[in-house]
């Protein structure tokens, strides 16, 4: 069945996630990958609702003039990672900076603060971990990353948003990679001129010693792999070389120099940014208070926390993995700071074990939840009576705008905000939201 087409489409902005946004002639809001505000386009509609549509651009009658020449082969052949290579980076960066805080406050029905934005230092070479999806397709082995809306791979030999380190590993690998069949690829720095390479089998395969042997003598031979560890579909490690990292790529300022943690912990992919960001926090909490009682929630492996704990007179973070949570204790022994700090496991999505929580004594509570955001928190918060501030970060405008409006509602007021370009090309922004409930 052909798809219907709707003729010259006017792009009026971008919405949050990264589509244009234009309007049908019935009135229903339009929403068009890969259109730039300004175009006029034909398209094709590929969902149809009541209230809204998607659509594929069919054809550009007028390109907007803040269209560019696109520098990723990929993104043309219609790689999902990135959104924006079609668009200059001013226009990229206010546009979904404006889309972002339009969701915040339509979700929350508050009238937010205008937040302070601090972009990216380049739209090329930052991402410090790449995941590579490896499939049978076509009768074909192809490794790259998944395509626009499906889970179709795009080959994809280089990315020019990862790290320059990143490539070399995977072209030192190329060979013996491909001898795995379908597989999870990811590949992180492990260092400024080093990688480590985490492999998940998703088609049954079985390792054999002499595939480990290969692996092993393509490390020895090679200049930019120090390690790699693989993970089968029977739970069952193997690890080949250094499988660690310099904490740098992890923490944005680790307390003892030259220590090393474990590879495929969660990190901020952009490391300069991440300096930026956790500079902010501290200077949020600084400027607020002298010497605070910091509670900090979906802590990881301490990224925030020992910036902190240099402005805190206690801190105890809360984090649902145990791998991160014994990270951020070994740091905190290494570093002298157990009495003033401690780290400890917890579901925090369990309302029961939050409320809990929600007990100890703290004046900053920071939260850094994943992309679903911390609504549980939020609840409890209010349930509880808690005041204080709160310092709120997030990777999820809409989630936060929902987890904004409960604690709205509960008496909290948001004072002021800050945006940060993590991820240049793509949609997707840090936002800090910091909340206060003096009970006045």
């Amino acid at each position: 069945m052909a798809k219907k087409t709707i003729s010259d489409i006017s792009i009026e902005k971008l919405a949050h996630g990264g589509d244009g946004l234009g309007y049908l002639p019935d009135g229903r809001v339009l929403f068009v990958p890969g259109a730039v505000p300004g175009d006029r386009v034909d398209i094709e509609l590929s969902r149809d609702k009541k209230t809204w549509a998607k659509g594929q651009i069919a054809s550009i009658r007028e390109a907007s003039s803040a269209r560019v020449e696109v520098e990723c082969d990929a993104f043309e052949r219609g790689c999902g990672g990135c959104q924006f290579w079609q668009i200059g980076y001013a226009d990229e960066l206010q546009w979904k900076v404006d889309a972002a805080v339009e969701a915040m406050r339509r979700i929350s029905g508050v009238d937010l603060p205008d937040p302070e934005t601090f972009g990216a230092e380049t739209v090329r070479d930052y991402r410090s971990r790449v995941t590579y999806h490896q499939r049978h397709q076509d009768g074909k082995l192809v490794r790259g990353f998944y395509e626009k809306g499906s889970r179709r791979v795009v080959r994809v030999n280089q990315c020019p948003v990862a790290r320059p380190v990143l490539d070399e590993a995977v072209a030192e690998l190329d060979g013996a990679l491909d001898q795995l069949g379908e597989a999870d690829i990811t590949v992180e720095t492990a260092g400024d001129n080093a990688a480590v390479v985490l492999i998940e089998l998703t088609g049954g395969q079985r390792i054999k010693q002499d595939y480990l042997e290969e692996l092993a003598r393509r490390i020895d031979q090679g200049t930019a792999v120090v390690g790699v560890e693989i993970l089968d579909e029977h739970e069952e490690y193997f690890y080949i070389g250094d499988t660690t990292v310099v904490a740098e790529e992890v923490l944005a300022d680790p307390p003892v120099e030259g220590m090393r943690v474990e590879a495929g912990r969660f990190r901020q992919a952009n490391r300069a940014m991440n300096h930026k960001l956790v500079g902010e926090v501290v200077r949020i909490v600084e400027a607020g208070w002298e010497n605070p009682r910091v509670l900090e929630l979906f802590c990881g492996s301490g990224n925030f926390s020992f910036s902190l704990s240099d402005v805190a007179e206690q801190l105890t973070g809360y984090e649902g993995s145990e791998g991160a949570v014994a990270t951020a204790r070994r740091i905190a022994e290494l570093s002298g700071k157990t009495e003033m700090m401690r780290f400890e496991g917890a579901d925090l999505s369990d309302e029961h074990v939050v409320d809990q929580i929600l007990e100890e004594p703290f004046e900053v509570l920071v939260l850094d939840p994943p992309r679903q955001g911390a609504s549980e928190v939020a609840e409890a918060v209010v349930r509880r009576g808690r005041r204080g501030q709160i310092v709120y970060v997030s990777c999820d405008a809409a989630c936060l705008g929902r987890d904004i409006k409960t604690l709205c509602e509960g008496g909290w007021s948001v004072e002021q905000m800050a945006v940060f370009d993590m991820f240049p090309r793509t949609a997707h922004l840090e936002v800090v939201a910091v909340l206060e409930n003096t009970g006045e």
